[in-house]
């Protein structure tokens, strides 16, 4: 499988120079295998920089890649948090992000907390020598507030904000998502997160679908994102498959990304295509929608 080197970027000249927390480099460069179809997607407005990938498990890189997409985003939880998963299985794929933080068994406050600092600095340790950049916190599991008395919000945003002082030394962002009240009871307005991650120094994660699901009034979709993304996650309201340009509240969310200047990552988080042809559809999809709302000028 003649896959592209990772888009892990190399730690900050803080880092430790004894291995620890530096991006492992890659021993060899493979060739990357996009082919003229996959070239062919792009369009003038997503050119600069934009990069468009999937979520998805090591076994689907192949096919990503090959239908031209630019980066698979992982599981953390699942690969590099998971001291048995064999990290060399990584080897070659680009990797712009990893999702799903922390497994389903963790619960980060209240009553019922456990232990989370360790599995966290292992899989941030871990990340790093795969190459990861960003690290999005969902997890709406182990996020959820008790039934009891706290400020469970501020919680979480201490978390964060803890994970982020972690990672730092790596030279990775923490990008915490916002969820929808059917994941979990915390953090279900990003526009409020976003503004309280920042404060801390933490960035953060733009999801369409659980923004839209969250945010019926089309006009105030703009104010769900007050802030420039670390990351963005894609898909579309209520049957979460590949988002179109077609779609209200899914044009707003783009328009409101460009109107910020965002051009860096965006996930396919949805319903999509598995083979090379059906994700290449999903590709020109994507790049059309963004093409329909010019980046800002500076």
């Amino acid at each position: 499988m003649a896959l592209r080197p990772r888009l892990g970027r190399p730690p900050h000249a803080g880092a430790p120079s004894s291995g620890r927390g530096q991006v492992r480099r890659l021993q060899r460069r493979r060739p990357i295998r996009r082919g003229d179809p996959g070239a062919s997607v792009r369009s003038p407005a997503c050119r600069e920089s934009m990069r468009f990938g999937v979520c998805a498990g090591p076994d689907e890189a192949e096919a990503i890649l090959a239908a031209g997409f630019d980066y698979v985003e992982m599981g953390l939880s699942s690969t590099a948090g998971n001291p048995d998963f064999d990290l060399t299985r990584l080897d070659g794929i680009p990797i712009a992000a990893m999702n799903l933080f922390f497994p389903s068994s963790v619960r980060l406050y209240g009553p019922d907390a456990t232990e989370w600092r360790e599995y966290a600095k292992r899989a941030i340790d871990r990340a790093a020598q795969v190459g990861v950049p960003v690290l999005v916190v969902g997890s709406g599991g182990a996020r959820r507030a008790p039934d009891a008395p706290g400020d469970w919000e501020g919680a979480f945003v201490d978390v964060a904000a803890e994970l982020q002082a972690i990672a730092a030394s790596y030279g990775i962002t923490i990008a915490p998502e916002s969820l929808t009240r059917a994941e979990t009871n915390i953090g279900n307005d990003l526009g409020t997160l976003a503004l309280a991650l920042a404060a801390r120094g933490v960035g953060f994660t733009a999801d369409s679908f659980h923004i839209l699901q969250e945010q019926p009034d089309l006009e105030k979709i703009a104010d769900e994102i007050p802030l420039l993304p670390r990351h963005v996650h894609l898909g579309s309201k209520g049957s979460r498959e590949v988002p179109q340009a077609s779609e209200p509240g899914f044009a707003r969310f783009v328009a409101q990304l460009r109107e910020l200047g965002y051009d860096g990552t965006a996930s396919l988080e949805c319903k999509r295509g598995s083979t090379v042809d059906e994700l290449r559809e999903n590709l020109i999809s994507l790049r059309e929608s963004f093409s329909h709302s010019p980046r800002k000028q500076e």
